[in-house]
């Protein structure tokens, strides 16, 4: 069955949001959970930036590319996206260097970045998603959501050989409404 993107992109949200949500948990604890926090940092890398990846090769693009079919609060809140998305992955890459043990200033960065993400997602669900679903049609957001589907599975076997399906997959033009 195809989803809307908004719809698909707030599960993802909630993906993210409890994965987030497991290491605050593990760093609390007083006793080490280094291991622990590292694979599931891994996890959480991965569906980050497949997540990010596929938003920008769908929904960003296709607003980036195509003015009409947004705004200019749209058009800059996708700027501040990819600049957070970019940030984020920075922060990401440097952290994943981390091998065996979780040091002071990874447990900061970490911080930083779950701060970062919380945030970003908020405004994207209260500021840009419901601009989202008021400017493009159901079939296009049906579209969307398929091409996004394909392109977070793809990086997340890529990444990691951790794969959801997509649920539907079917040709579809951006141009077609």
């Amino acid at each position: 069955m195809s989803q809307l993107l908004p719809d698909i992109l707030l599960a993802d949200h909630e993906q993210i949001k409890s994965h987030l949500e497991e290491l605050s948990v593990l760093m609390s604890k007083d006793e080490t959970f280094d291991h622990e926090i590292l694979e599931l940092f891994a996890k959480c890398k991965s569906w980050i930036c497949a997540h990010s990846k596929a938003e920008e090769l769908t929904i960003y693009e296709l607003i980036e590319q195509n003015p009409d079919k947004g705004n200019s609060h749209m058009l800059s809140f996708i700027y501040e996206g990819y600049e957070e998305h970019d940030l984020i992955s920075r922060l990401l890459t440097e952290m994943g260097q981390v091998e065996e043990e979780v040091t002071a200033p990874f447990r900061a960065k970490l911080k930083v970045m779950c701060n970062l993400i919380l945030k970003h997602i908020e405004t994207e669900e209260i500021d840009f998603l419901p601009q989202v679903r008021t400017v493009l049609s159901e079939q296009e957001l049906l579209g969307l959501g398929t091409m996004y589907l394909r392109e977070r599975d793809a990086i997340l076997k890529k990444r990691s050989g951790f794969q959801r399906p997509a649920s539907s997959i079917y040709s579809f033009s951006l141009n077609s409404h």
